[in-house]
């Protein structure tokens, strides 16, 4: 079930009646169809805890809620990714179809045997927008291309004899890199750079894989990847947290730095199953399975860390994270109260306090 919250001419944070298993996304709604300005904070439910009434009571957020489910043109109920368009359209990939959301009702993608230009499977893990307005989807079975005028789908799917071709068709994570205009695809047998002409009409990339059999990664199922203000790529696996440095992402052997597993400045406490973040002003977030940790920012030389830890817990294990307008940082735990982080203050707060 997808829950929206919205205040017209008014912000509304990131808030859950979820506490330890909650992807969020906050977007906003412009000109669909009025001119109303409206934030909608977008929250993708899977177990239900508490009275909606007491969380907005608790967060000081409206008594009115909205669900959509599938009664309301929702292909599916089980949420995976989310993504905001240009044009403020609201996309949302389940396991059976891509759901484009005007404000008002939802338009589904599925796909089609009897199309070449329908998406390659239901199964959405991932939704993206590149510089040129191209939307990348990934399934679990292929990656897409979708050109939202025209509104087709380019599918690229992995070949065991064709060494231009993904490197698995279980896409988990995409981001673009601005100043290489290249396009970076995590998937669970290793982490793909597509790189293309500035041909609009251009739909062949050149893509170059990247494994751990390569000596580059420390495992090859990626967990997450993120690009910093900067422009440096982090790379997440199961083994260790790696970083490569902007002017060496176009290279076919860049030199990876491997993070360090230690409580001080140099590296992390925990380097598996990281999940990365930026803030509004340009923070690059960490979370690990022991603690919350900053990126600092340095001119040269390789990157140090200020750490927060939650009270005398020897884990916070987190999961994902996001920030909302107040720079507040919204965080879900494996099976553990979610928490909210004030950077200000340096503070955590559990979800049901």
């Amino acid at each position: 079930m997808l829950l929206f919250v919205g205040l017209v001419h008014g912000h509304c944070g990131l808030r859950s009646k979820l506490y330890d298993r909650i992807s969020i996304i906050e977007v906003q709604l412009q000109g669909m169809k009025n001119n109303l300005h409206i934030h909608l904070c977008f929250v993708l439910v899977l177990l239900c805890i508490r009275p909606a009434v007491l969380l907005a009571q608790r967060f000081d957020l409206p008594q009115s809620f909205e669900f959509y489910s599938n009664s309301n043109g929702l292909s599916q109920g089980m949420i995976n990714a989310m993504c905001q368009d240009r044009e403020g359209f609201l996309w949302v990939g389940t396991k059976d179809g891509l759901n484009r959301f005007d404000g008002y009702q939802f338009k589904v993608f599925r796909h089609d045997p009897f199309d070449s230009t329908s998406i390659s499977n239901n199964f959405i893990t991932a939704i993206f927008q590149d510089h040129k307005g191209y939307l990348w989807i990934g399934t679990e079975e292929g990656l897409n291309r979708f050109d939202p005028q025209m509104e087709e789908f380019v599918r690229m799917k992995h070949s065991p004899n064709q060494a231009q071709s993904i490197s698995s068709n279980r896409i988990l994570y995409i981001d673009e890199n601005a100043a290489t205009q290249s396009i970076w695809v995590a998937t669970d047998n290793g982490l793909n750079r597509l790189s293309s002409s500035s041909d609009r009409s251009n739909v062949s990339y050149e893509i170059r894989r990247f494994y751990q059999q390569t000596n580059l990664l420390s495992d090859s199922h990626i967990r997450h990847i993120a690009f910093d203000t900067p422009g440096n790529l982090w790379v997440s696996t199961a083994l260790g947290l790696h970083r490569i440095a902007q002017e060496e992402l176009m290279n076919d052997q860049p030199n990876v730095q491997h993070i360090p597993t230690t409580s001080d400045s140099t590296g992390l406490p925990s380097v598996q199953y990281c999940h990365m973040n930026r803030d509004a002003i340009g923070n690059f977030w960490i979370g690990t399975e022991k603690s919350l940790s900053r990126l600092l920012d340095r001119p040269s030389g390789p990157p140090t860390f200020e750490h927060s830890f939650y009270g005398h817990e020897e884990r916070i294990s987190i999961r994902n994270m996001t920030m909302d307008q107040s720079g507040n940082i919204w965080i879900t735990r494996n099976e553990a109260i979610g928490l909210i982080y004030k950077p200000a203050e340096k503070t955590f707060t559990p979800f049901d306090e």
